[in-house]
């Protein structure tokens, strides 16, 4: 159950992050967006990154921290919010299936509110890219 919206000042957060993530090839973003972490009680910022599986997940931090440092977002994203993981992990691989991301855009900006998904519940998410 969510027990914290997410508010509009982290949605528009959640955009520019993604603005200044989605193009950097060493991180190679595939999707962004803010899941609510129901073990933690909180919403997590989670990257879906090739890099990740390049180049591990030490490297996919380390370049996500120097990209929002340099764009000025770190202060408002410390890393202890964000949650960076491949495009081949449950979460991405399951919404996937759910939203069909060739109809839309990135951005999407597709709220989720207590879905169930073959295999996994989603208390809450909203989507930029998947």
């Amino acid at each position: 159950m969510v027990t914290t919206t997410l508010v509009e000042a982290n949605v528009k957060l959640g955009e520019s992050v993604y603005d200044a993530i989605r193009h950097d090839g060493m991180l190679g973003v595939q999707g962004a967006l803010w899941w609510f972490d129901p073990d933690a009680s909180e919403w997590r910022y989670l990257v879906v990154a090739r890099g990740y599986d390049r180049r591990g997940p030490r490297a996919a931090y380390s370049r996500l921290q120097s990209i929002l440092k340099k764009a000025g977002l770190l202060d408002q994203l410390p890393l202890v919010r964000v949650v960076v993981v491949s495009p081949n992990h449950r979460i991405p691989v399951a919404l996937r299936k759910l939203i069909d991301a060739s109809q839309t855009p990135p951005p999407m900006h597709v709220p989720l509110d207590n879905v169930t998904i073959p295999g996994m519940h989603v208390d809450a998410a909203y989507i930029y890219d998947i």
